[in-house]
């Protein structure tokens, strides 16, 4: 029996790193897979999507959604968004934010569980216009810049890490799903500290939340 546990044991473990790291294993043949699949259900919008993006780009954007645990099973739904998308954008971030809000009852479903209210943390005002000054900036000096990763001032960078942490501890205790909703353009520079400074932090954007969830702003990070 001993063996079966360490085997079974050892598979869950190898499960869990292979979900954490599906992005990095993704592969261009993969995404001729999706596209195959996605032929099978929708012929025409398989073609459309094929027209709109490359298939290059299609790999960052399903990378992108894999790293914060996105399924990409819903193969239609995610091509209508990039479609869609792609006549106003071509970059992997932004497109990757339209496949979030087209799956966003799934994705809040996932967070919530069987909940009727989504207590959530939100910035305080002064951070959140200082970050958006910083977005501001940077799009100013470089129109390219991504909004996942445009620069911030090092003690703003030092107070995000610092006090991430404490909204996932402050909702945990409170049995809750960590989650900290922002701002959309906000929401994929702090996704990324948060993955980095507050394992297990959700961040969510306002147009993310489906319009019949309540939300219960529980706190205030800054």
């Amino acid at each position: 029996y001993a063996v079966v546990d360490a085997a079974t044991v050892m598979a869950t473990h190898v499960s869990k790193l292979m979900r954490e790291h599906l992005a990095e294993l993704l592969v261009l043949d993969d995404v001729s897979q999706l596209s195959e699949r996605l032929q099978q259900q929708a012929p025409k919008l398989a073609e459309a999507l094929s027209s709109a993006l490359p298939t290059v780009l299609q790999l960052k954007i399903f990378r992108y959604l894999l790293k914060e645990q996105i399924s990409l099973s819903d193969v239609q739904t995610i091509a209508i968004a990039l479609v869609e998308g792609a006549e106003i954008t071509q970059d992997p971030v932004l497109l990757a934010a339209d496949v979030r809000c087209a799956l966003k009852r799934v994705i809040v479903r996932q967070i919530m569980g069987e909940r009727s209210v989504l207590s959530a943390f939100t910035l305080v005002d002064t951070l959140e216009q200082t970050l958006l000054n910083a977005l501001q900036q940077a799009q100013q000096q470089n129109p390219k810049a991504s909004i996942d990763s445009f620069p911030v001032e090092p003690n703003l960078l030092s107070q995000l890490q610092q006090k991430m942490p404490t909204v996932v501890e402050s909702l945990h205790e409170q049995g809750l799903p960590a989650v900290l909703l922002v701002m959309p353009q906000l929401r994929p520079l702090l996704a990324r500290y948060g993955a980095v400074f507050a394992k297990g932090l959700k961040v969510l954007s306002y147009n993310e939340i489906p319009e019949h969830i309540q939300i219960d702003v529980v706190g205030t990070l800054g």
